[in-house]
């Protein structure tokens, strides 16, 4: 085997756990910015009805349900 064949061979045995690691923590990242966003919205709509500030509260409720079946999809997903 050449020098050249056994450090190519050697840079891939390296660097591919790297990449795999890193892609991984990037889907979560994504997964969690997803589901930070689907909370602070609800969290928003969750305000807006207790107040009083919403006038068509059938409307924000939906919505609402809506958001928690979201974030109860990504919380299945984040235990798979």
């Amino acid at each position: 085997m050449e020098p050249t064949e056994s450090l190519v061979k050697f840079l891939q045995a390296c660097i591919s756990p790297i990449v795999l690691i890193s892609g991984v923590g990037l889907i979560l990242l994504s997964l969690n910015n997803r589901l930070a966003r689907t909370i602070d919205k609800s969290r928003m709509i969750v305000t807006k009805l207790e107040n009083g500030q919403v006038a068509d509260k059938d409307k924000k409720r939906l919505e609402l349900k809506i958001l928690t079946l979201k974030a109860l999809e990504f919380e299945v997903k984040d235990h798979i």
